[in-house]
């Protein structure tokens, strides 16, 4: 009926304004989330940016007693508070008569967005959620030079609220640790305690490589790195060690990796052969070059270079005591049948054969592998030592032991590859295995038939790399700890 049309008409058209009321709020909620969106985004920058200069005068202030600083901070509505003691960092090492523990302060900003951003030490960090940001890194400075690591540590304190506008910040005192100044031989455990752990956990990571950093404790908040010298126990904790870089291929090493740097071994193996031509005593036997059968036992030799191009077998007895083999050259295997072995009728492991070489490392084909009389072969048993110039290639055969290049300045091309694989220190490419653990400059692994895998035995295991009398020199003999306050105050 007419009036029936007509009432369906009018509720048409109430529906109709009713669903484009709800979109037109739809839209409005939406344009003003985003909005807030950008508007916390573009404060946070701008406080972000702020408190990379307020740590820029900071630094300045602690090294002038007499002037006030001043800046212009900007720390958004929110405003920022200046925390007293919210952690600390510790400093210990065997050369230390006892512990250096120092109080930190923060200065923390926090956006209506759950964003942090915070001032500690030095260092400026950025936090949203569980995710910390390194944005400035804390003034901690290595100098390769003289072996010197300078610690400096601000504590800061002041007013607790701060707000957009003028600070000043002014140096209220220094203490310096002058007692701690050498710690030779032996390596600096530094430990952080404080919220943004996680920052500073990247930074240790990112200045000294994943291996400085020893022990991270989230319940604690609290990350630990070791730096200076370095023991080379856990060098083999994963299947391969990288400083630089790591072409899987199609996974074959999977998850036992690490980005890290390790001690170059160039010290000890330099020491090594200028010990075996200065030899007044006899302790080391001149093999010549070695490319025929040769039985070592227990003691110390030395090679011109190590070529077994045919079915000749280098049988190392390693069941009194270790021996060692050093190389002035290459080591090559060129043959199905040449052979490396070792036997050490000791089923703890605790003797081996160890391989120092100036050269390359070429094998072809072969074997090298400890093959223990009594026991089970473990890669600890036989290891292979270059320098950080090293080339290797592994092209067929049998490899089962531990590979130490260590390197974070090796420069390509890799002289014994070709076909793309020359800016890799250490190539395996056709079809080997190799079974145990390594560590290199970079690694690449080229082809699908060859096969990588990881010998458990060397998981938490010390692991000893020296002959008697010989240690790594140390990277760290001078430790400078400084502590400065400063205050942070509102104009």
């Amino acid at each position: 009926m007419p009036s029936e049309r007509g009432v369906s008409t009018i509720l048409g058209l109430v529906l109709l304004i009713g669903m484009v009321a709800s979109v037109s709020v739809g839209i409005l909620l939406f344009a003003g989330e985003a909005m807030d969106d950008a508007s916390h985004r573009s404060e946070n920058e701008r406080v972000q940016q702020s408190f990379v200069e307020l740590s820029q005068q900071v630094r300045t202030a602690s090294s002038n007693d007499d002037v006030t600083h001043s800046i212009d901070l900007d720390v958004g509505r929110s405003g920022a508070v200046v925390k007293k003691n919210t952690g600390y960092i510790n400093v210990s090492s065997q050369a230390l008569t006892k512990d250096i523990n120092l109080t930190i302060g923060t200065v923390e900003y926090e956006s209506d967005d759950g964003t942090k951003i915070a001032y500690q030490s030095g260092a400026v960090f950025r936090e949203t959620g569980n995710e910390t940001q390194l944005v400035s890194t804390p003034p901690i400075n290595y100098e390769t030079r003289t072996n010197t690591l300078t610690l400096p540590v601000t504590n800061i304190t002041g007013e607790q609220q701060l707000g957009s506008g003028d600070v000043t910040v002014s140096h209220s005192g220094t203490t310096p640790y002058q007692d701690v100044n050498v710690v030779k031989n032996e390596s600096v455990t530094i430990t952080v305690k404080s919220d943004y752990y996680r920052g500073w956990e990247s930074f240790f990571r990112n200045q000294a490589g994943d291996t400085s950093v020893q022990y991270v404790d989230h319940e604690n908040r609290t990350v630990e790195a070791e730096v200076g010298y370095i023991d080379l126990e856990s060098a083999f904790k994963d299947g391969v060690t990288y400083s630089s870089d790591l072409d899987d291929f199609k996974g074959e090493i999977g998850n036992e990796t690490r980005e890290g740097q390790l001690p170059p071994m160039d010290p000890v193996i330099e020491e090594l052969i200028e010990d075996a031509n200065d030899d007044p005593d006899d302790n080391i036997t001149d093999l010549g070059e070695i490319d025929d059968d040769e039985h070592l036992d227990e003691g110390m030799y030395y090679a011109e270079e190590v070529d077994l191009q045919g079915d000749h077998t280098i049988s190392a007895d390693a069941s009194d005591g270790n021996v060692t083999l050093i190389v002035n050259g290459d080591v090559t295997l060129s043959d199905n049948d040449a052979n490396i072995t070792v036997d050490t009728d000791d089923d703890d492991g605790d003797h081996a054969l160890r391989v120092y070489l100036t050269g390359d490392f070429n094998m072809d084909k072969g074997r090298i592998e400890p093959t223990p009389s009594n026991g089970t072969a473990k890669a600890e048993q036989l290891q292979v030592y270059g320098t950080s110039q090293l080339d290797a290639r592994f092209y067929k055969g049998y490899f089962h032991g531990t590979f130490y290049a260590a390197s974070t300045d090796w420069t390509s091309p890799n002289e014994l590859v070709g076909g793309g694989d020359e800016d890799y220190q250490v190539v395996i490419h056709a079809n080997p295995t190799f079974k145990g653990g390594l560590v290199a400059h970079s690694v690449k692994i080229h082809a699908d038939a060859a096969h990588f895998d990881y010998d458990d035995t060397l998981s938490g295991k010390d692991f000893d790399a020296y002959p008697p009398g010989y240690r790594h020199p140390p990277q760290l003999t001078y430790l400078n700890v400084v502590k400065h306050e400063v205050k942070v105050e509102q104009n």
